[in-house]
């Protein structure tokens, strides 16, 4: 064994393997809760940009609906104003 480990080839891979072992063991856990934790944030962030898109895209449409009936408006009040002007000549 201690010829074995007279290699420091060896010595590094016995070390590499052992801190493998042990960061497998003692590493996994906490950073696979870290993870799960993370994923539920973003899972929450998205579902609230969900939410707000979809009242942006209600507060666009309403706005379309508001410029059109404003258009429209405007449209009329200028037809009115042209026949006022052919009355009055």
């Amino acid at each position: 064994m201690i010829a074995f480990l007279s290699n420091p080839v060896n010595t590094y891979a016995v070390a590499f393997a052992l801190f493998v072992a042990l960061s497998y063991f003692f590493i996994r856990k906490p950073l696979l809760r870290w993870i799960d934790s993370e994923i539920a944030k973003i899972s929450t962030e998205l579902n609230t940009a969900r939410e707000l898109r979809e009242e942006a895209e209600a507060a666009l449409a309403e706005c379309k609906v508001k410029q059109e009936q404003a258009e429209r408006e405007s449209k009329m009040i200028l037809k009115m104003a042209q026949e006022q002007a052919e009355a009055m000549r």
